[in-house]
């Protein structure tokens, strides 16, 4: 695959591990993630919401290793949240991968 191939393919499965809830699926129940839990506490620490990203991702997606990550709102949707990562692909670095949540 083409850089562009694997960004796409990253970008789906990253959606896809960080918007589904951990124990979401019957036969893989250590697939997906706990932000949500993050995202709506009262007292939520960003450092937190951070590891556990990293965490889900590298977890669930052994062939991807998180360099940085870091958060944006959507000034458009309140209720969004955008994560940008730099991820290590096998040998390739993969920059600038955006996903909403």
């Amino acid at each position: 695959k083409t850089t562009t191939g694997k960004t796409v393919w990253s970008k789906e499965n990253i959606k896809r591990i960080l918007t589904t809830k951990r124990g979401e699926r019957v036969n893989e129940p250590n697939f997906g993630s706990n932000i949500s839990t993050f995202l709506f506490m009262p007292q939520m620490y960003v450092s937190d919401l951070l590891d556990e990203i990293k965490y889900s991702i590298e977890t669930n997606e052994p062939r991807v290793s998180v360099k940085s990550c870091t958060l944006e709102t959507n000034r458009l949707q309140e209720d969004t949240v955008i994560v940008k990562l730099a991820l290590t692909y096998g040998d390739s670095e993969i920059q600038n991968i955006e996903v909403e949540i």
